[in-house]
């Protein structure tokens, strides 16, 4: 039972590094664009950012838990 809720927590942690990922493209993509696709890639961010954080926080709660 517990390899299967630390094999969770990896898929989720990969999950968090991924989302990373793409706010790193979302980054990259802004550069050079009108105030109106900047202002939508940085509302996207800041959502992906909020998502990130407290997914680390669940899992760094779950994890405690399980240890």
């Amino acid at each position: 039972m517990v390899k299967e809720k630390f094999d969770i927590l990896t898929d989720y942690e990969e999950l968090c590094g991924r989302l990373k990922d793409i706010l790193t493209v979302l980054g990259m993509t802004s550069v050079g664009e009108n105030s109106e696709k900047t202002a939508t890639i940085n509302v996207v961010s800041q959502a992906l950012e909020s998502l990130i954080i407290e997914h680390t926080k669940n899992t760094n709660k779950y994890r405690e838990d399980i240890a």
